[in-house]
């Protein structure tokens, strides 16, 4: 179901500081950059009753620390990846996670996955929407405020700068 939106943005800077901690993460290791998530998405983000700590980010176990280039295979659920998690020579940074951020929170706004149901079980096909189809709009339908598409729109940018380029950036709009 949808979440009301002054509940949807209060989760989501949580989750923003979460991601943006493990971000920020500085270990003496060459090519270590902070900690990628990569598997963003509803089934990893723990609400909990603790009024301190509200959420927990959960399943770092595709995660990587650092700028090396992936060429083993593409991981990730494909809802939430952003258009260059499909690459294999791709580098991925931080906007890899904002771009699912994204996604996420227009699904926390709308209750719904943004892919239509005839392309859920298709790979290929979710691949190719994801790199040219922007999202379905939350404006006006489930959002009478347009700030928060644009605030979508941009988190979810194609090109990755495009997008906010840190958890930092993403919280101060």
């Amino acid at each position: 179901k949808p979440i009301p939106l002054e509940v949807a943005i209060f989760l989501m800077k949580e989750i923003l500081l979460g991601i943006g901690h493990a971000h920020n993460q500085k270990i003496q290791m060459e090519g270590y950059d902070g900690v990628l998530h990569l598997d963003i998405k509803p089934k990893n983000i723990l609400v909990t009753k603790n009024d301190n700590n509200p959420i927990k980010i959960i399943d770092y176990g595709i995660s990587q620390g650092g700028k090396e280039e992936r060429s083993k295979r593409v991981m990730g659920s494909r809802p939430y990846m952003s258009p260059e998690q499909f690459s294999l020579n791709t580098v991925l940074d931080k906007r890899t996670d904002i771009y699912a951020l994204g996604v996420l929170f227009r699904e926390m706004l709308t209750g719904r996955n943004w892919y239509p149901n005839e392309i859920r079980n298709d790979t290929k096909k979710i691949r190719n929407w994801i790199k040219t189809e922007p999202l379905p709009p939350v404006f006006p339908e489930y959002c009478d405020n347009p700030d928060v598409q644009e605030i979508i729109d941009k988190a979810t940018e194609k090109k990755p700068e495009n997008r906010f380029q840190s958890c930092e950036e993403f919280t101060e709009v």
